[in-house]
């Protein structure tokens, strides 16, 4: 048995050492904060280009005027870490042409607030009003199209965030598209997640097209995700369309919801005459393993014309 000569000694030094411990903490936690940068205007927007390995938080409801240039490209992604405190920001100026002309990743065009995510973005709250009027005839080469909400391309973490889009009508210009209400691709992870507002979309090409990812490559993960409005598309030939994900070529899909609010089935309206149309996914294409699990749907398809195949898991 271990006995004490000193008790009053060894209060002390346990004090110490508790002391040492916080002040380490709180050392760490000042350092974290001094490097927090707040967004508090559409200029603080604008600066997240500057660093994109910087930690933000959004502060308050921001408007984007001017035409915007995603956030992040292959070459340079965005790699940092976005917290929107569930606070919405809208793009509202449309899309800069003359970086859709002049910059552009393995000939794919990649719009969306980020172009392509390797980073954190967490409940931020995205509005994109200006997709509508974007001048597809207006750019000078044919391009293939990667459009997200958040991010055209994600290879990082998307989670507890909400989108909303305005009409989007492709009708020159683009080869193939790859187009979601949350990222265009997922290659990583999206969590928590529903594009909330109807979701519009009439394209002349080859789509994939979904309410959370267009196309899901095998490393992707989408989880705890639901969707609550409708979807009306009227797309290419060949393309592939779901609730969930358009094409999806293997990962992990899990714990989805695709019902409404008002207790009402959520509507798929298909008006292409070839399709691979899905509740959750429009078509798999596997080059890897796929999980599905903990799936409720409860929809309504319409269709003008025939389709090519329709499945309530997947349709092809």
């Amino acid at each position: 048995m271990m006995k004490i000569k000193n008790k009053k000694s060894l209060i002390i030094s346990i004090i110490l050492i508790i002391f040492g411990v916080s002040s380490l903490v709180g050392s760490i936690l000042i350092s974290r904060n001094f490097n927090i940068c707040y967004i508090n205007s559409e200029e603080d927007v604008y600066k997240i280009k500057d660093n994109l390995d910087g930690y933000y938080v959004l502060n308050s409801k921001i408007e984007i005027t001017k035409p915007w240039i995603p956030i992040g490209t292959e070459e340079k992604p965005f790699t940092g870490h976005i917290e929107g405190n569930n606070k919405s920001i809208i793009l509202n100026g449309g899309y800069d042409l003359n970086y859709a002309n002049s910059l552009h990743d393995d000939n794919f065009l990649n719009l969306g607030f980020l172009g392509v995510n390797k980073g954190t973005v967490i409940h931020l709250n995205i509005k994109d009003s200006g997709i509508e009027n974007f001048a597809w005839s207006s750019l000078e080469n044919k391009f293939n199209l990667n459009y997200g909400i958040i991010s055209a391309v994600n290879k990082g973490y998307i989670t507890g965030c909400k989108t909303a889009a305005a009409p989007i009508n492709i009708n020159s210009n683009i080869d193939l598209a790859n187009i979601g209400g949350i990222c265009g691709v997922n290659n990583h992870q999206i969590q928590g997640c529903s594009c909330v507002s109807a979701f519009n979309v009439t394209t002349n090409c080859q789509s994939n097209v979904a309410a959370i990812c267009g196309l899901q490559e095998s490393s992707g993960v989408a989880k705890y995700c639901y969707r609550t409005g409708s979807l009306a598309l009227n797309l290419g030939p060949n393309s592939n369309s779901a609730l969930c994900v358009g094409l999806c070529k293997g990962g992990e899909i899990n714990n989805i919801g695709l019902s409404s609010n008002n207790e009402k089935p959520v509507e798929l309206n298909l008006t292409s005459e070839t399709y691979s149309a899905g509740a959750l996914i429009g078509k798999v294409d596997l080059t890897d393993n796929l999980t599905i699990s903990n799936i409720v749907a409860d929809i309504s398809l319409t269709s003008e014309k025939c389709l090519n195949s329709f499945g309530f898991i997947c349709g092809e």
